[in-house]
């Protein structure tokens, strides 16, 4: 084999090795940004152990403390028992390694208006809440409402008893503001926070 064929094929190989693993991992990487404190994912949870690709994909759909992703809200069946403990189990917990469902307290320090501006915006023609942490300038967006209107929920870590979990809302109103909300057996999406 010739030098310059030789070359070529590695540059080739090294190439094509580059670009597999730079898509293969961007689904289950994702750097975060720091809010108020708490660092971010930029990207919702698609199926257990991955992130979605871009910001503004809404990812799958989990009940409050399980590990079964659905694609869609509706239409689903629910796992009619309810789950045992106060927090979201970490064997349940469908983020990627290094990620896990913010607490209520977390969610919280997200909505706190004095150190955190919310905005409407829509990209991709989604709606989303872009979320800009007042002192450092730096943001998240996430998914906030469906083209039919519909608020996007996400859940917490945190029960409020024994059958109802934390959650939240973004953009849940013409004002921008986020909203606690309280779910059941409810199919709920995650944003997750670094553990």
């Amino acid at each position: 084999m010739n030098k310059k064929f030789s070359f070529w094929l590695l540059f080739i190989v090294s190439m094509v090795t580059v670009l597999f693993n730079s898509c293969t991992n961007f689904s289950s990487q994702d750097k975060g940004v720091v809010i108020n404190g708490v660092k971010w994912a930029t990207c919702n949870v698609d199926k257990p152990g991955t992130f979605v690709a871009k910001p503004e994909n809404i990812g799958m759909y989990y009940q409050w403390n399980r590990k079964v992703a659905q694609v869609d809200s509706k239409n689903v069946t629910n796992d009619n028992t309810y789950p045992t403990g106060r927090t979201w189990e970490k064997s349940n917990d469908p983020s990627p390694t290094g990620w896990r469902v913010p607490t209520l307290e977390e969610v919280q320090k997200l909505f706190d208006y004095k150190r955190v501006s919310q905005e409407n915006t829509i990209v991709d023609g989604v709606f989303c809440s872009k979320f800009t942490d007042k002192e450092t300038g730096n943001s998240i967006i996430i998914p906030s409402f469906n083209s039919r209107g519909s608020a996007f929920s996400y859940w917490s870590s945190t029960q409020r008893s024994e059958k109802v979990a934390y959650g939240f809302t973004c953009g849940s109103n013409s004002y921008g503001s986020g909203t606690i909300t309280n779910g059941t057996r409810s199919w709920y999406n995650i944003r997750s926070v670094a553990e």
